[in-house]
């Protein structure tokens, strides 16, 4: 079995705002706009068992998942780890809608 991979969030943040740089100094995109709100999702557990097909698909909203992240601009202090669970149907959509 292969070792775990770490990932220095140092790096992460980096590459992160790389990525966001491109999107608004070259493209010339500072913002997105979300034309769905309903995704499919998977529990954290049937995600990474890929032995298993999945079974069950959870439903989420990019609309409460921004309602959640706009609220952190007024409540810094409710930004914890978590919080990164609505963060990353966003920024897959964006990588849907913006595609480059």
């Amino acid at each position: 079995m292969e070792s775990a991979k770490k990932i220095p969030l140092r790096d992460l943040r980096v590459i992160i705002n790389q990525i966001f740089d491109h999107i608004e100094k070259e493209l010339d995109i500072d913002s997105i706009e979300l034309l769905h709100d309903y995704y499919n999702d998977l529990s954290l557990n049937a995600m990474f068992d890929i032995e298993k097909e999945p079974i069950n698909y959870e439903m989420g909203q990019l609309y409460d998942d921004w309602e959640f992240l706009e609220g952190l601009k007024y409540e810094p202090e409710c930004s914890v780890s978590l919080m990164f669970d609505h963060v990353a149907p966003i920024l897959r959509y964006i990588a849907y809608r913006i595609g480059q």
